[in-house]
């Protein structure tokens, strides 16, 4: 099934209304805030995964991340006043479904199609290749069009986001890879714990192994493939939302240049329906662009007048609004990434606190360095139970040799001249080797 998500608000009341919400009722209120909203930049919401098994820390980083979401659209003078918004938090999940199914029914195809192909000409008309082809088809020179200042403020913007969208990328695929690797370090690390287990369990009936710091040293590898594993994962997730943050810029953007376009275009229907040129049919320097002809269909002067004033005044609207908010996205830019570096630091020094308290608890156990004394005849009764019979054969003779208190028999080495005295040895056979 859907994970539920029960959302509480006290927006529109002294009470506090709860309404549950599926992932899906997210995504829809992004979508039409897009919509009614234009040019403003959205808060990003978890991005949709598919064909996995939720887990509990799954759900919860994405619980996490639609809260962030709903935070921002409250705090955004904006999007806090979208009827959509308003739907999103009091209308019961069967309003909710009605108005998600009436989303996905378009009201006029054609006349989406019509407008579409309009404004993708117009954006194809004005590529300099383009122009320059043309140019050189009708024998005619290929006049520079100056651009506005609205435009030349936006092109250096949309030149910077565009820098800045590559370098959050690159700086997101590599604090992934740094994730990932850090989680292979911690799963051998786990792997190390694992052998050192097993060792510590055969040693563990041998009374001069219970000094043998087995647990300390499994304390210490825990400790720090525990920090291993978290210590790059909450800057992944926040790098992953500042990335996802950026193209939110980037899509209120297109929506400026979007508004542009079908400006353009209804220019250039006004200019083809009097016969005039898209230059002639405006008097605003910022009006001069070209266009093929119109697509839209206008059959009335009138009505192609009045379209390009609403035209003119949603692109004028929304360039205004865009700029206004990537002044905004900047000073929080900054804000977003201290918080972040700051995070990320602090989450190293406490694990490398935790890390410093352990050793300081353990380093002294495995500074002791007295031994239980050996009894004789435990080595057999220890190994002989699980060895086989030719292991448990060299134990047994092993233990014959520590209770009959022998060196065992060893061939005399002999040169040409004479054999060595056995007395001539010295009492540690390996006293007088050294490096």
């Amino acid at each position: 099934g859907h994970h539920v998500y029960p959302v509480r608000c006290s927006l529109f009341g002294p009470s506090i209304t709860e309404v549950d919400r599926r992932y899906s009722d997210f995504a829809w209120l992004h979508a039409q805030l897009a919509k009614t909203c234009p040019g403003c930049i959205l808060p990003p919401i978890p991005g949709k995964v598919v064909g996995i098994l939720h887990s509990r820390e799954f759900l919860e980083a994405r619980r996490i991340g639609l809260q962030k979401f709903l935070t921002n659209v409250a705090a955004h003078e904006v999007l806090m006043h979208a009827p959509s918004f308003r739907q999103f938090l009091q209308a019961s999940t069967v309003d909710l479904s009605a108005l998600k199914a009436k989303a996905k029914v378009v009201n006029d195809p054609k006349q989406a199609l019509t407008n579409w192909f309009g404004k993708a000409v117009q954006k194809f008309s004005e590529h300099d290749k383009v122009q320059s082809l043309a140019a050189r088809a009708t024998g005619r020179d290929v006049v520079a069009k100056p651009k506005s200042d609205q435009d030349l403020a936006f092109d250096q913007i949309a030149g910077y986001v565009t820098m800045l969208d590559g370098h959050a990328k690159t700086l997101q695929q590599k604090v992934l890879a740094a994730y990932r690797a850090n989680r292979a370090t911690s799963a051998a690390y786990c792997d190390v714990i694992e052998a050192t287990s097993e060792l510590a369990e055969l040693e563990s009936s041998l009374p001069e192994m219970k000094s043998v710091g087995f647990q300390s040293v499994m304390e210490i590898v825990d400790i720090r493939a525990k920090h291993l594993d978290s210590d790059w994962a909450m800057l992944t997730d926040a790098v992953d939302d500042f990335s996802r943050w950026i193209t939110s810029v980037q899509a209120a953007l297109a929506t400026r240049e979007d508004r542009r376009f079908a400006y353009q275009a209804q220019l250039a229907a006004a200019a083809k329906l009097s016969g005039e040129s898209p230059e002639a049919a405006s008097e605003s320097p910022d009006k001069q662009r070209s266009s093929f002809s119109s697509f839209l269909g206008q059959s009335s002067a009138s009505h192609v007048n009045a379209a390009v004033q609403v035209a003119k005044a949603d692109f004028e609207a929304v360039h205004e609004r865009v700029m206004s908010e990537v002044l905004k996205f900047r000073e929080e830019k900054a804000s977003v990434l201290k918080v972040m570096f700051l995070q990320f630091a602090s989450l190293q020094l406490d694990n490398a606190t935790e890390f410093s308290e352990t050793l300081h608890r353990v380093v002294p156990k495995l500074k002791d360095t007295s031994t239980a004394p050996v009894a004789a005849g435990h080595v057999s009764s220890v190994y002989l139970s699980t060895a086989n019979d030719h292991q448990s054969s060299q134990y047994q003779d092993f233990e014959d040799v520590i209770q009959s208190n022998q060196t065992p028999a060893t061939k005399t080495r002999k040169n040409s001249s004479h054999s060595l005295d056995d007395n001539a040895l010295p009492a540690t056979p390996y006293a007088d080797v050294s490096l």
